[in-house]
């Protein structure tokens, strides 16, 4: 922000100031919309909310003899930016939601997998060894009959 005078007319003061806040404005709204992620924006919007409060002494000067348009101005600014604040935190929150259920499905994908190779192992393990039995058997001349459920 430029330094103005006090002793400036306030109604100039206050078209320069408010010209000036809404140009910050726009330059803020090409930036966050450039930025890469939800949490760079988050940390934008802080910033930028912090710039603002330099304008508030002087919304307040020309408040009070008559020239209200900055801290309207700057008013509609801080809502807009906690409604930005809201939104953008409650689409962080979701992207946490969607990323631990992604992770959800993968750990429940893996444990059924893992769980399926290992009963086929044990079904060939255990087939092994009863062919291994029925070889033996008939080796020893004592063949049995068994009912096998593989």
């Amino acid at each position: 922000m430029n330094t103005y005078s006090w002793n400036e007319n306030p109604a100039v003061l206050e078209q320069t100031l408010v010209a000036e806040l809404q140009n910050k404005n726009q330059q803020f709204l090409n930036t966050i919309n450039s930025l890469p992620n939800v949490v760079a924006r988050m940390q934008a919007i802080d910033q930028y909310e912090q710039s603002l409060h330099n304008y508030v002494s002087q919304a307040s000067w020309l408040s009070n003899r008559g020239f209200p348009q900055l801290a309207q101005l700057l008013d509609f600014t801080f809502r807009d930016l906690a409604g930005a604040k809201t939104t953008y935190a409650q689409l962080y929150q979701n992207i946490l939601l969607q990323q631990s259920q992604a992770n959800q499905i993968w750990a429940d994908t893996q444990t059924a997998m893992t769980r399926n190779i290992l009963a086929a192992t044990n079904n060939q393990i255990r087939a092994s060894h009863e062919s291994t039995q029925d070889f033996l058997d008939a080796m020893n001349g004592t063949p049995s009959i068994r009912v096998r459920f593989w």
